[in-house]
């Protein structure tokens, strides 16, 4: 068998420790632990159960995109603003543009 080098694909991997890759293809993984990529591609649908923690932008390019939730509540919160287009949610008060408090709640 040997060191592979080059890219590697799996069709499936079940990983128990930790899995660091800088090009992997994965079919389908499960992982319990650490994972660690320097990019990650998934071209399907990407299920996580558990908190999930990002610390960069999230960007979403699709022309018409939509975030969905199927719960009986939603709450975004920030420990300043959240703005959406140009109307500004800052605690009890939304606001437009550099105005915080048009409409008092």
């Amino acid at each position: 068998a040997g060191v592979q080098t080059g890219a590697a694909t799996l069709a499936s991997a079940i990983v128990t420790g930790t899995l660091r890759s800088g090009a992997a293809t994965l079919a389908s993984a499960t992982v319990n632990g650490l994972t660690s990529m320097a990019t990650a591609t998934v071209s399907s649908t990407l299920e996580v159960t558990g908190v999930t923690t990002l610390k960069e932008d999230v960007s979403m390019t699709k022309a018409a995109a939509t975030i969905s939730h199927t719960g009986t509540s939603l709450t975004i919160t920030s420990a300043g603003y959240v703005e959406v287009e140009s109307v500004k949610f800052t605690g009890a008060a939304i606001g437009i543009g550099t105005t915080a408090n048009v409409i008092a709640l």
